[in-house]
This record gives C-alpha cells, structure tokens and sequence, in this order.
C-alpha cells in the first residue's frame, strides 16, 4: 500500500492517493506540487527504506531525490506514517513524507540571481551600450487636482497628448497605482524638472536602463532592452522568469541568451518568518559574453552628421573595402522603424557610379571636369535613364555624381 501510495503521489495521480490517506481532505498532491512549484522542483523521486511497526502504527523512512534545474539533485529524509484501522492501513499525510524538517509553515524558496548583461562592442573591443539612469514620469490620480494643468506641463516636457490622457484614465479608474506617462534620460529630466515635479498628481521611478552611443544605433543595430513580455517569456522558457530585463529589438534580442548569460542561486528551506532553516543547494551564474560587432564609433559619428538635416529618409552603410567588415550604417530617421540601410532593397546603379567616377578621376578627369546629363543615354543597343529624371546640358563631374546622374557617368566612361 505504502508503495501505492508514493507511486500515485510521483505522478500526481489524486484520485488514486484519496483512498489511501487517513484525511482526505488534506490533499496533499496539491500540496506537493504547490511545494515543488514555489521551488522550481520538476520531480521527486521516493525510496523506502525498512518498515518499523507497532501494532497500530507504522513507519518508512524514505531518501527523496528531489530534481530542481540548474541545481544538482538533492537529497533529503522523509518519513511516510501509517495508522492500522480495521481491515486495512492509511497513510497519515504531512509534508515530513518528502523531507523531515517540512514542519508546519516550513517551506522550500528558490533564490535567483543573474549576472551583470555582457556588453555590445565596436571593432575596437569597446562596449557600444552603456547605461545610464531613466526617469519615469508617471501620475497617482488620487494626487491630481488640476487635470488641465497637469496635462498642459507634461505635454511641455515631451510627452504626447494621447500619453497623458491614457494614462489620466488608468489613472482614475486606479486612484492609488502609480500610472507610466513617459520616460526620460536623468539629463533630459533635469531640464524639465522645474515645470512638472511641482505639479499635484506627478510620481517619479528612476532605475537603470540601457542603450547605445547613439539613438541611430539603438533603433536599428544594438536594439534595445525592457521587462520580459508574456510572449517571450514562453518562448524563452527556463529559466527565465517574469521580472526580468530582456533583449526587444536588434542585437540585444538577437543574441539574448549569450548577453544574458546563465543566473546562479540557491535552493532553501525557510521557516514561517521566510528565515533559511538550511541551504539545500547552490548553483553559480555563469556570465554572457559580449557580442562583437566592427562598427567604428567615429565613422559611425560622421554618418549620422551627414544625414542629420537630411528631409525624408536616408540611408549610409559604410563598409572597409578591404575586408567587407561594416563599420557605419545609419537609417534615417532612426524613429521610422524600418531599417532601410540593412533591410532595404534598391538597384545596385548607383552604388557603381562610385567605381565607374573613381577611375574616371584616376584616368585624366577632376572634380571639375563638364560632362553632360542627358535625360537617356543608348549604349550596346540598350538604353539608359536618370532615375529620378535628371538632366543638365552641361555640369562639373562632382556634381553629376552628387544628383546620381547616370548618363553623365555613362557618356564620360565611353571617352
């Protein structure tokens, strides 16, 4: 019976454990696996040792070996006690069958901890993200006292109109929750403090976040990262739980698992006051390691100076000709979601014009040189355009390639 007991308590089996136990309504399956969920225990597997038995009682001592990744096995004492009624034995449930020191109140806790998140870097070996302090601006609705007011300063400081009313209306049907309006660099929060930490119903967060040298990179290339969401939090699995800071976008999502590294802690037995009674298991964090990327941060600097003002959007990829090693790429602007330097497909014409003008420069042309633009041009029987229709009689070299007029190129690569 004793065996039929363990056997149907292993797998979960209620209905099979109700007969068995001298008070049913102690459940304990349930209570097993409340005690195997709160600790991260995936199994525990029984071994009885001899019977010692009086008339009316008995007793197992049992060795458990309980499963609990990434901790090694533990193993611990229990002691499963039986009482004789007529005709037949039950198991007396208590905790004390999976371990001896489970008194009332006594509990298994698992302690996580993760190590620090290992870097993205440049082609130097120098980190690409750092981090830095983030204010969230946020309003309790039972502080606010002028929602116009309120409203007019936040917008002031750079929050968007739909921001602050979704969140005047969490906010009111949430009194007492501390409601996300926005979020700024400590910096950038400094500047506006002045104007909105006075007003009635503002609440502060500051806490650490991370990003790039620069937004163009963050948005496009590094990514960014922020609390785990439901979804990836099923997708990542073990042992990822539901605090955690993850990769969103870019590199830090892309290789998540090896910044992340692998979190250490400890398997513990705690009494009603949660005080460690014992220490079952320890397990150590094993950092990420950083990703490297050969991006040059002062070429990367120059590319975004060069689009900055640039209308409508824009793209540079530069690329070390020698070994194809991208050492600057910049999507403008970085607020449009679509990477158009690495994602984006265009015809390939323009990118020879640059050959097609440098050996014109090497073979007796300068920057200065006229060459005509000409809206089509017919080599080898086929005949070519400008794409964007341009045209000129007569124009310097330099500028022909500035416009991107390919029949200028054309017509003095046939010279």
């Amino acid at each position: 019976m004793a065996r039929t007991f363990l056997a149907a308590l292993h797998r979960g089996d209620a209905a099979a454990v109700a007969p068995l136990i001298g008070i049913p309504s102690d459940r304990p399956v349930d209570a097993v696996k409340k005690l195997m969920s709160d600790a991260g225990i995936t199994s525990i597997d029984f071994s009885m040792g001899t019977v010692e038995q009086t008339s009316n009682d008995a007793s197992i001592p049992l060795t458990n070996r309980l499963t609990a990744p990434p901790f090694p096995s533990v193993t611990r004492s229990g002691v499963l006690r039986l009482t004789h009624h007529p005709h037949h034995w039950l198991v007396t449930w208590s905790p004390q069958v999976i371990d001896n020191g489970l008194l009332p109140g006594y509990q298994y806790t698992r302690t996580t901890s993760w190590p620090a998140r290992a870097t993205i870097n440049d082609g130097n070996g120098a980190p690409l993200t750092t981090a830095e302090p983030i204010v969230t601006v946020g309003i309790q609705g039972s502080r606010v006292k002028n929602k116009a007011q309120l409203t007019h300063a936040l917008v002031g400081a750079g929050a968007t109109p739909t921001q602050v009313n979704t969140a005047l209306a969490a906010a009111t049907l949430h009194p007492q929750w501390f409601v996300q309006v926005f979020e700024l660099a400590r910096p950038a929060y400094l500047a506006v403090k002045k104007a909105i930490y006075p007003i009635p119903g503002t609440v502060f967060r500051t806490h650490a976040a991370r990003g790039s040298i620069s937004a163009s990179l963050t948005a496009h290339v590094v990514g960014a990262i922020g609390p785990i969401t439901a979804e990836q939090l099923k997708s990542f699995g073990a042992p990822y739980s539901s605090h955690l800071i993850v990769g969103h976008s870019g590199l830090e999502l892309r290789y998540e698992r090896q910044l992340a590294g692998s979190p250490g802690g400890a398997l513990e037995l705690v009494d009603p006051r949660k005080h460690v009674v014992a220490t079952l298991a320890i397990s150590k964090s094993v950092p990420g390691t950083a990703v490297g990327t050969t991006i040059t941060p002062g070429v990367q600097q120059a590319a975004e100076q060069a689009l900055a003002n640039v209308p409508g959007a824009a793209a540079i990829v530069a690329i070390r000709a020698s070994t194809g090693a991208i050492i600057a790429t910049v999507s403008h602007p970085d607020t449009q979601g679509f990477d158009i330097a690495l994602a984006g497909h265009f015809p390939p014409g323009s990118t020879f014009k640059i050959i097609t003008a440098a050996d014109l420069l090497e073979h007796g042309l300068s920057t200065t040189s006229p060459v005509s633009c000409p809206p089509t041009i017919r080599v080898g029987g086929r005949q070519f355009h400008n794409f964007e229709g341009e045209a000129a009689p007569t124009i310097a070299l330099q500028q022909a390639f500035a416009i991107s007029c390919n029949t200028a190129l054309i017509g003095a690569a046939r010279q």
